[in-house]
């Protein structure tokens, strides 16, 4: 079996809005509740904004992934992704519109 035909993973990236405010300042302002920043055990929060919809923000990790390892995006066969609250959209996945849209798309929740 050839090297270059064993699974594996090759990069884990992630892209966060720059924007941060505290899990009790995001509370107030009603971003969460403080029970949910107790259960996720968040003490500071990253706030998107409406240029950070939650497809773009995988798509950007997505992009940084895909640049880390290099190679063709089309290569890639398997796309696992992750999240700690609800995305808004139950039928999301981080290949729409990426160079991946090929890859079979894995969600595992927190």
């Amino acid at each position: 079996m050839a090297a270059d035909a064993l699974a594996g993973v090759r990069a884990v990236r992630d892209w966060m809005p720059p924007n941060r405010v505290s899990a009790a300042q995001a509370a107030r302002q009603g971003l969460l509740t403080a029970e949910q920043a107790e259960a996720h055990g968040q003490v500071v929060v990253a706030v998107a904004s409406d240029d950070d919809p939650p497809v773009e923000m995988a798509a950007r990790a997505c992009e940084h992934a895909l640049s880390a390892v290099g190679g063709d995006p089309r290569a890639v066969d398997l796309l696992l992704y992750s999240w700690t609250n609800h995305q808004g959209n139950d039928f999301f996945s981080p290949t729409t519109g990426s160079p991946t849209d090929s890859a079979f798309p894995t969600g595992a929740a927190r």
